[in-house]
């Protein structure tokens, strides 16, 4: 869920792990090149990040948010599934994704990946899902490997008045909206200070292919804002503009 003005990034990132006995050049080779894209679990990230045991249960964001004048009627992005460090002190946890939100933040369809604790029983997983305000609607499906490159979008019909989400291009979701949206997003979103964002100095997590309709588009347009840093958060996090598309990573986790 967001909170943020037109184009904010917010802080953190993180993940993975190799030999322990090359770990010292293996670090320094990560500046150079990237690790592959799967087959690392968030307890080998633990190993590489630094991301001390404070915990303040506040929402962090790495995102670009953008009130166009029309309506807007979907959004989509290609997104890299992460499995990141999780304390699960707070249960709302880390993901990443893309969103429609209407006026004030008073209802929103959001769907990406979701590491968190199930909303209902509370189980700790890394989840494809799927939140839908006002009400707390969430729905769950089972995530991807690590490293995969999963689609996601939601769409709004302003006759209808329903919002639809899918991933992969297979419908997965409907909803009736009580107000139209006025804002489409995506974003790394985190809850607490002693979780990761996703990405780190050597894997960077990715969001590709971002687009945006608005009414009266008959065809998808390149989302091109830029996402930026604040100053305020430099040293915590790190945002690389691939134009078109974003990869974020957590500049305490030197994988």
């Amino acid at each position: 869920m967001m909170m943020t003005a037109t184009v904010v990034a917010w802080w953190q990132s993180g993940h993975r792990h190799r030999l322990r006995g090359l770990l010292a050049s293996l670090l320094a080779l990560s500046l150079i090149g990237s690790w592959p894209a799967s087959g690392w679990s968030a307890a080998q990230a633990a190993k590489l990040c630094s991301l001390g045991t404070t915990h303040d249960n506040t929402q962090r964001q790495l995102a670009v948010a953008i009130w166009p004048a029309a309506t807007p009627i979907g959004v989509q992005a290609t997104i890299e599934e992460y499995d990141p460090v999780y304390t699960a002190q707070n249960g709302a946890g880390t993901n990443m994704s893309v969103l429609l939100a209407a006026p004030g933040y008073n209802g929103w369809d959001q769907i990406g990946w979701f590491k968190m604790k199930k909303v209902g029983s509370g189980t700790v997983g890394r989840y494809l899902g799927e939140e839908y305000e006002p009400g707390a609607h969430w729905q769950y499906w089972t995530a991807h490997a690590a490293g995969t490159n999963t689609s996601f979008r939601v769409t709004f019909d302003p006759l209808m008045k329903v919002y639809r989400g899918y991933i992969g291009g297979v419908q997965y979701t409907s909803h009736t909206a009580t107000l139209f949206p006025v804002s489409y997003q995506m974003m790394g979103e985190t809850h607490d200070k002693a979780d990761q964002m996703p990405g780190g100095l050597a894997n960077t997590a990715r969001i590709a292919s971002p687009q945006y309709k608005v009414v009266g588009d008959t065809s998808w347009k390149t989302v091109t804002a830029t996402m930026v840093v604040p100053s305020a958060y430099s040293s915590i996090c790190g945002v690389t503009n691939l134009n078109p598309g974003y990869a974020i990573w957590d500049k305490r986790c030197s994988e």
